[in-house]
C-alpha cells in the first residue's frame, strides 16, 4: 500500500523554473558579463543550491576571496526575496489544489524542495496548501535525505512512497531512495527515461497512485 505522496515543488506544482532563472540574471544585473557565467553553472551543475551558484559566478567573475563569503550571503538573500516575492504570484499547474486535497483525504501529502526551507514553508502557506499537507521539507538537506526523513517519520518503507517531480535530480533522488517515481512533464524540458511514468495534468496523479497501491501489496 502507499502511504506517502511526496511532491517537488518548482516545476512541479507551480511554474516557477523559468522565474528561479531569471533571478539569476536579476541579482547579477551590475554584471554585464554574468549572464553566459550563471547559463553555464546552472547546466554544468544542476544539483548546486542557489549559494553554490552564486558563489561560482562571482569567483568567475573575480571577487577577491576575502569578500566573496559576504557577497555570496548578500546575493543570496536578494535571490531568495526575489524569488519567494514572484513565486507567490506565479500559477500553480492546472488542478493542483484540487488534486493536493483529494489526496490528502487518503495519503500523507509531503512537498519535498532544494528550496530554503523557511522560505518554502512561507509559500506554502500563503497558497493555503499547508491545509493538505503533513509535512514541507526543503534545503539544505537533499531530496533523497528528506525522502529519508520521511519514511522514517511516518514508519513507511521506500515502496510506501511516491515522489513526483519534474526534474532528473528528483528521479536520481527517487532511484536512489528506492521509491515510486512520477515524472510531471507539463514544464520539463529534460528528456524522461523511457520507463517513467509521465503525467501532462495533476488530475492524472489520484488514479497512477492506486495502480501503485495495488502493485505494492506484499
Amino acid at each position: 500500500m502507499i502511504g506517502a505522496v511526496v511532491f517537488d515543488f518548482d516545476g512541479t506544482l507551480v511554474d516557477s523554473n523559468a522565474i528561479k532563472r531569471q533571478c539569476y540574471d536579476d541579482v547579477f544585473a551590475e554584471s554585464p558579463d554574468a549572464g553566459p557565467l550563471i547559463e553555464r553553472t546552472v547546466v554544468d551543475f544542476p544539483a548546486f543550491s542557489r549559494y553554490e551558484v552564486i558563489a561560482r559566478v562571482l569567483e568567475q567573475l573575480g571577487e577577491t576571496p576575502d569578500r566573496l563569503a559576504k557577497r555570496t550571503r548578500e546575493l543570496s538573500r536578494r535571490y531568495t526575496t526575489l524569488c519567494e516575492e514572484r513565486i507567490r504570484k506565479t500559477d500553480d499547474f492546472d488542478g493542483v489544489p484540487e488534486t493536493l486535497a483529494l489526496l490528502g483525504r487518503r495519503y500523507r501529502v509531503v512537498i519535498n524542495s532544494a528550496t530554503p526551507q523557511d522560505c518554502l514553508r512561507r509559500v506554502v502557506l500563503s497558497r493555503l496548501w499547508h491545509k493538505h499537507c503533513d509535512w514541507v521539507l526543503g534545503g539544505p538537506a537533499t531530496k533523497r535525505e528528506n525522502l529519508q526523513h520521511i519514511g522514517k517519520r511516518f514508519s513507511l518503507r521506500p515502496r510506501e512512497m511516491v515522489f513526483v517531480g519534474d526534474g532528473d535530480l528528483d528521479s536520481e533522488a527517487a532511484k536512489a531512495f528506492g521509491c515510486h517515481f512520477v515524472r510531471a512533464h507539463p514544464s520539463c524540458s529534460e528528456a524522461p527515461v523511457c520507463a517513467e511514468l509521465l503525467i501532462k495534468r495533476m488530475s492524472e496523479l489520484p488514479s497512477i497512485i492506486e495502480q501503485f497501491s495495488t502493485v505494492s501489496q506484499p
